[in-house]
């Protein structure tokens, strides 16, 4: 009866190492090269500059580890969300963080 628990403590033990190093290898692909981050950003602005709509020109794009952060000011929350949208198309897999400031 204690082998069977013991056994059974092992099996999930190492249950639990297997699923942790699978974790550690699927977010050590998930991260970008500093070098990939600086072009995804650049490419976002990119974007930004070239809208047809005058407020999405002077937002900033930075990028932190594995997001895309949006700042600045605009007067409608759909500027916002169409400037969000805008940079999702080339943000790959870093995750966007909107810190845009509507003001009216």
């Amino acid at each position: 009866m204690m082998c069977d628990i013991l056994k059974t403590g092992v099996v999930a033990s190492n249950s639990i190492v297997q699923k942790h190093q699978s974790i550690s290898v699927s977010m050590d692909v998930m991260r970008m090269t500093n070098s990939q981050a600086t072009q995804t950003t650049q490419a976002a602005t990119a974007i930004l500059a070239e809208s047809s709509v005058r407020e999405l020109r002077n937002l900033r794009v930075d990028h932190s580890a594995n997001d895309l952060r949006l700042t600045g000011r605009v007067r409608s929350f759909y500027h916002k969300q169409l400037a969000q949208e805008a940079i999702r198309q080339v943000a790959g897999g870093m995750q966007v963080v909107n810190r845009v400031d509507v003001s009216s």
